[in-house]
């Protein structure tokens, strides 16, 4: 119900739009005067320049099917309500007054404005399928047709004929066969996600890196997580960085530390670690880099893809390789009208 919705507007009128993956606000500090940016495409390196209404963008990204049925726009409703308090923040700190670190429930709307950033992407999204595909391949693979069929027998669901001869083949076949979740999985997610990583960006040290021009470029994946001396066991996640890049502007780039570096405040940056920020977040882009035209800052040598995930055991060498590994198709599961 639309009385029921605690956000202003109807909340299903950003059904059928095109929903951004990236903030546009924040593209935009990398357009043009004609509000195009330069775009350069992960997999192939091509460039092109589009304006920043298509970039990072995608239609429906965000729709889900509801209880009902139906379609819904909650979700990036919600998303721009958190992009809309994080903005006025950024600009207070990125302008004349320099307004920085942000104090109260400016610095929670930030956070807020991070935490979703981290969960929001085709990056996350194709991670949710790849472990859906994954769970679905270990259960196929050490069952039987039977034992498939006692299973959903026991779940309320009735045998159809040709049932176990379908089974049979899928079994004996599952190298032909993907497995993928409806966007509704992801979307679902998003919200739990960013909740357990808010404390956690809370408690860390905030600094403002100025560059003094132009010299940092952005992405798909914009929050980079960086350890300071990684070992080949460790895990990065956001517990376990020693720090988080969040690029502002082409000019500032947002860090958040666990390290007391003293008092939280704006840096001068410089061109050395400009160039260590742009080749990691070449590294995190899922799909696209994104520069300001006129501007390149791509690293000479590209960097080595990493898997989304690792296994570290399984029933085969095969499904272990199959997963620890770059994906080949980028793609993720597109918002389909419900039956």
């Amino acid at each position: 119900m639309i009385d029921e919705w605690p956000l202003r507007g109807n909340p299903n009128e950003q059904i059928g739009a095109r929903h951004h993956i990236v903030p546009r606000f924040l593209l935009e500090m990398w357009s043009d005067s004609a509000e195009e940016i330069a775009v350069v495409e992960k997999s192939s390196g091509n460039r092109f320049s589009t304006n920043i209404k298509n970039a990072g963008a995608e239609r429906d990204f965000y729709t889900y099917v509801g209880t009902d049925s139906e379609l819904h726009g909650h979700a990036e409703q919600m998303l721009c309500k958190v992009e809309d308090e994080a903005s006025s923040v950024i600009k207070n700190a990125l302008g004349p007054f320099r307004a920085f670190p942000p104090q109260g429930e400016d610095k929670v709307a930030l956070a807020t404005l991070i935490a979703f950033q981290m969960a929001r992407g085709r990056r996350t999204r194709k991670t949710l399928e790849l472990q859906a595909d994954l769970l679905a391949r270990l259960q196929f693979a050490t069952s039987t047709p039977d034992s498939l069929l006692d299973r959903l027998g026991a779940n309320g669901m009735q045998e159809d004929l040709g049932d176990r001869d379908k089974l049979r083949d899928l079994i004996e076949n599952l190298d032909s066969y993907e497995f993928s979740i409806d966007p509704n999985e992801h979307i679902g997610t998003m919200g739990q996600i960013a909740l357990a990583a808010l404390p956690l960006l809370m408690d860390m040290r905030w600094y403002l890196f100025d560059y003094g021009q132009t010299s940092l470029l952005t992405c798909d994946e914009p929050v980079v997580l960086y350890m300071h001396d990684p070992q080949s066991t460790d895990s990065l996640g956001l517990a376990t960085a020693d720090e988080l890049w969040f690029p502002l502007s082409p000019q500032y780039l947002l860090v958040l530390t666990r390290h007391d570096v003293g008092p939280e405040r704006i840096l001068p940056g410089d061109q050395v670690t400009a160039e260590t920020v742009n080749y990691r977040l070449v590294q995190n882009a899922y799909t696209h880099i994104f520069m300001t035209p006129g501007h390149d800052f791509m690293p000479t040598k590209m960097p080595v893809e990493m898997p989304l995930f690792e296994v570290a055991g399984g029933p085969s060498p095969e499904i272990l390789a199959r997963y620890n590994k770059p994906p080949t198709n980028r793609r993720t599961e597109r918002r389909r009208k419900p039956r």
